[in-house]
């Protein structure tokens, strides 16, 4: 609790009258009693208000006034703004905005990109920092478990059932509308998937401005650096931290001959000669499936395993569940090197633009 006291003046060689007891409450931030007796204050405002400038007191005068120079608040209530000078209107006015807006920024952190430190390149502590994550551990299983429900309901039984309503089966379809239905399957998904996760968190809006944060402005610079920048720093070391994870499963023999690969259902369609199917998949592969998935497993998983686990272990953790959801152990490895390299490119920038540039040339 804290008190404001606001001294209303009266007519010269009158008696002083004052406002005390502003509590911080619920709602606009002041007891609600004088929350009603406002408005009672502003009625009385008359139309031929006298504009003459009367004498200014301070918020704390250092003498306080004695209890025959005071008012209770049912008197101060009843007294005409017509009779208060414009100064001790527009203090009053300035103090219910103030208590207003003081409660409104207890609800939310207040982030803003100029007031970012800036970060050198090889500064490796945004490897480390945590996210601000106002939900907790049954919030992050909702929306985990819910979102492998839609993805599985919306392309395995929703579409499939649609689309033998209409009689059309995907076997009997040529390469070119197959492609064209696999468009149409990704596209269900990943607006059924990022429903769910908003969803979940929904009753925690307002969110830190950099949770979820998609943003193209400063691709090459900026205080954490561009994510074009480190999008492309993180393509780059993709290929060797890939290509050294698949000779260590050769010399160990680990995953050989485990069923398809993630890619194998993919290429009998990529045919050169069929432009429109070229360029469903390349939306599928490129620009749909970057976007839930990175929204889901770096935004969403990553970001709050790190309220309970050191920053590097949750991005250990959301590239295991990442490998996992593909359904392919024969690429688990691999799948699980390039989340290391997502999780770390999106840390870098906190901006998800980062890993989809990588999700998206890979």
């Amino acid at each position: 609790l804290f008190s404001t006291r606001q001294t209303l003046t009266n007519e010269p060689g009158e008696k002083h009258a004052y406002f005390f007891r502003a509590r911080y409450s619920k709602g606009l931030g002041i007891d609600p009693k004088q929350r009603r007796r406002i408005p009672s204050i502003q009625q009385t405002i008359s139309a031929s208000d006298k504009k003459t400038e009367k004498k200014k007191l301070p918020w704390f005068p250092e003498t306080p006034p004695s209890k025959s120079e005071t008012t209770r608040p049912e008197e101060a209530s009843a007294i005409s703004l017509k009779q208060l000078s414009a100064s001790t209107k527009k203090t009053f006015s300035s103090a219910v905005k103030k208590l207003s807006k003081e409660r409104s920024l207890k609800k939310e952190v207040i982030h803003k990109e100029e007031d970012v430190p800036e970060v050198k390149f090889f500064d490796t502590s945004p490897f480390s920092e945590k996210f601000d994550i106002p939900w907790g551990s049954g919030v992050l299983i909702w929306g985990v478990v819910g979102w492998g429900a839609a993805f599985i309901l919306t392309g395995g039984v929703i579409v499939p059932l649609l689309a033998a309503g209409l009689g059309v089966s995907l076997n009997e379809l040529p390469q070119q509308q197959q492609s064209l239905y696999i468009l149409g399957v990704q596209v269900a998904e990943t607006v059924a998937g990022i429903a769910v996760i908003n969803l979940a968190i929904s009753k925690f809006r307002p969110l830190p401005p950099d949770l979820f944060r998609i943003d193209l402005g400063m691709p090459l610079s900026g205080p954490r650096g561009g994510w074009a920048l480190w999008g492309t720093v993180g393509y780059l070391a993709a290929f060797p931290s890939v290509l050294a994870t698949s000779y260590l499963c050769q010399f160990l023999s680990v995953n050989q001959d485990q069923g398809p690969g993630t890619v194998d259902a993919v290429v009998p369609l990529l045919d050169s000669s069929d432009p429109i199917g070229l360029i469903s998949l390349l939306i599928v592969t490129s620009v749909l499936a970057p976007l839930v998935e990175e929204y889901v497993f770096r935004g969403f998983v990553l970001t709050s395993l790190t309220k309970w686990v050191p920053t590097p272990l949750a991005v250990v953790g959301s590239s295991a569940l990442f490998a996992g959801a593909h359904f392919a152990p024969k690429d688990f490895p691999q799948l699980f090197a390039l989340g290391i390299i997502l999780g770390f490119s999106y840390l870098r920038t906190r901006n998800l633009m980062t890993p989809i540039m990588v999700h998206a040339l890979w």
